[in-house]
């Protein structure tokens, strides 16, 4: 059976569900030693023998919006490694996991898991989409949210090739750089994927919930996070957080500690770093920031 479009976004793939389920709230913390420029946060890690730099991503991105700025420009162009989260790159690898991860094992359809009035408000929301219950059969829920989420945003002009990370690859192959991951593909995918009937389920009535107002959500978040308005953006998303709490805790909260110890020996080598990982890794209780702090280094907003 053919994937569906998701499986044409591998490099974005992995946390692009922290976006379209807008579960992964952005509570931005206030960590900053002086008065940030305008623009897309950014931090410096002090403290360690590396220079290494910290941005939170949006995954997908309007291609007219312009979000770079001088700050962002010149960290890139002092670093000699970009650091995404995971590493996608061997499509053939990705898509046979996603076949293990997004499919119904055989005589089990998407209907299943749901009661009847779930299953009609799920329809309710992703017809819009050109997507439908019956239609998504044979995936799994976690799978359709992700599904559903991509294919609305896809319409209402978010590509994928406007990406931060792709925005920064492409910097990156022009500027010699080398890459690193904080994670294998598997890990990534994993973290999305591999939950409980129940937890998916609820991945999946949570998203729908969204859907209904997600042009004006996502209008509204992109503004706030180009302009590196926190307070905006805490408020936009904060509501969500106690949705889906097996969901942020494996995508978030399990993964940034996972992430420590690599930062770490990178922040003890002679190299010089921008690491890319999407908004919300930088955000709320657990975050990278604070369990850097927490290691001894100081985290200082450019």
């Amino acid at each position: 059976m053919r994937l569906p479009r998701v499986s044409l976004l591998p490099q974005s793939l992995i946390t692009v569900l922290a976006i379209v389920l807008v579960v992964l709230a952005i509570c931005w913390s206030q960590q900053a030693g002086n008065e940030p420029t305008p623009g897309p946060a950014i931090w410096k890690v002090e403290g360690g023998k590396a220079e290494l730099y910290l941005f939170g991503t949006f995954h997908l991105l309007p291609m007219d919006l312009e979000w770079q700025n001088e700050t962002i420009v010149t960290a890139m162009a002092a670093s000699d490694t970009l650091v995404l989260e995971a590493d996608t790159s061997n499509e053939a690898e990705i898509g046979a996991l996603m076949q293990k991860y997004a499919f119904n094992p055989e005589g089990k359809t998407l209907r299943s898991y749901f009661k009847d009035d779930e299953v009609e408000r799920i329809d309710a929301a992703i017809k819009p989409w050109g997507m439908s219950v019956d239609g998504a059969a044979a995936l799994k829920p976690w799978f359709v949210s992700l599904q559903a989420g991509l294919t609305a945003m896809f319409s209402l002009g978010f590509e994928p090739d406007s990406g931060v990370e792709q925005v920064f690859l492409a910097v990156a192959k022009r500027n010699a750089m080398a890459l690193g991951y904080l994670e294998s593909g598997d890990a990534g995918i994993r973290a999305l994927a591999d939950h409980p009937d129940q937890v998916q389920v609820n991945i999946l009535l949570a998203s729908i919930e969204d859907l209904v107002d997600i042009e004006q959500m996502m209008g509204l978040m992109i503004e706030a996070w180009s302009q590196g308005d926190i307070a905006a953006v805490a408020e936009i998303l904060n509501t969500s957080m106690a949705k889906t709490p097996e969901l942020i805790d494996a995508v978030l909260y399990k993964r940034n500690r996972n992430w420590i110890e690599p930062l770490k020996t990178m922040l003890e080598s002679d190299g010089k770093y921008f690491v890319a990982v999407g908004a919300g890794h930088l955000a709320g209780k657990n975050n990278v920031i604070e369990l850097l702090e927490n290691e001894g280094y100081t985290i200082v907003r450019q």
